[in-house]
């Protein structure tokens, strides 16, 4: 069943816009049953949404787009662009909407190489506002269901996607993995750009400093909350134990990708952080299978908040 914005209440100062349920293309009175056929010579199907600079943001229902796949079953390439202008207000709308996204994860045919995604950025008015948990049940089956697909895939990219940051590599309160057997054989590529600084459970992953807070709070929250234009700057400070385990768990996953030739995982703003392997060097460079005291590991970061690994040799000669 798809969300159902209606039922979704919405709150807006007054005097400003008020907020509209979108609109997205669906099958009705059963068209599907009766004039789909299932064809076995599509390869690929995309999804997106174009010409946004002529203000045009074509949509389509996660659930139709689950019909067609369903129709479609040697796929070998998929590209989603579900990025649509919902309200943070909306939360039990946006809930649903992942929920959905799950649930068309889990009927895409094994038979997939190549899996882009453009997500909805699912979080806060503002930076500095709460952030939004939209795994209410505290179990994120979207997560489970797209690493289960990705062990499949040459080439996986995902942009504004909230995802837990160790989602390749689940780790325990010790930063050990708790899935022993994951292993990826053909992937080659995989990117994650524009991470939100949100988990999916409303957990900030980086913040405001306390003293820029203490400004912001000061603030004309109406009209900053209302104007999309408008920002609070200033610094933000990266969560060291999150920062600590994204690169335990991707140099754990990573070891298990024999073919991988490229990856990169850039936050979605702009932010400053400090990145300190040796406060954690037994761990990372267990993960990384590289020598902290030598010359086998080279980081380049930058102001953005990227930042490259290069690794000496790769694969490692002993996977774990």
């Amino acid at each position: 069943m798809e969300p159902d914005v209606w039922h979704s209440r919405s709150a807006s100062a007054p005097g400003y816009n008020c907020s509209v349920p979108p609109y997205q293309a669906c099958f009705v009175n059963n068209m599907d049953k009766l004039y789909l056929a299932h064809v076995s010579c599509i390869d690929g199907l995309s999804f997106l949404n174009r010409d946004l600079d002529r203000n045009k943001h074509h949509q389509i229902w996660t659930g139709t787009i689950e019909t067609i796949i369903q129709h479609c079953p040697t796929i070998t390439e998929l590209e989603l662009d579900l990025n649509e202008w919902i309200c943070p207000d909306y939360l039990p709308y946006i809930q649903a909407r992942r929920a959905s996204l799950s649930s068309l994860l889990e009927i895409i045919p094994s038979s997939l190489r190549v899996f882009h995604y453009r997500a909805s950025e699912d979080g806060p008015w503002k930076h500095n506002m709460p952030a939004l948990n939209i795994i209410p049940s505290g179990i994120d089956s979207m997560t489970i269901n797209l690493r289960d697909l990705s062990i499949h895939l040459r080439e996986l990219k995902l942009n504004r996607t909230a995802l837990p940051f160790d989602f390749m590599c689940p780790l325990d309160g010790e930063a050990q993995p708790i899935i022993g057997t994951l292993h990826w054989p053909y992937l080659k590529i995989l990117e994650f750009m524009d991470v939100p600084a949100w988990l999916p459970s409303g957990q900030w992953t980086s913040n405001h400093t306390p003293e820029y807070r203490a400004e912001i709070e000061n603030d004309r929250w109406n009209d900053q909350i209302c104007d999309a234009e408008r920002r609070w700057g200033g610094t933000s400070v990266m969560d060291a134990e999150q920062f600590h385990r994204l690169l335990i768990s991707l140099g754990y996953a990573t070891q298990c990708m024999p073919c991988l030739k490229h990856m990169v995982f850039r936050m979605e703003f702009y932010c400053r952080f400090a990145l300190f392997l040796r406060n954690h060097a037994n761990a990372i460079a267990k993960a990384w299978d590289f020598d902290p005291d030598g010359d086998d590991m080279r980081i380049d970061s930058s102001h953005l908040g990227v930042c490259s690994v290069m690794l000496s040799k790769w694969p490692p000669d002993e996977p774990i």
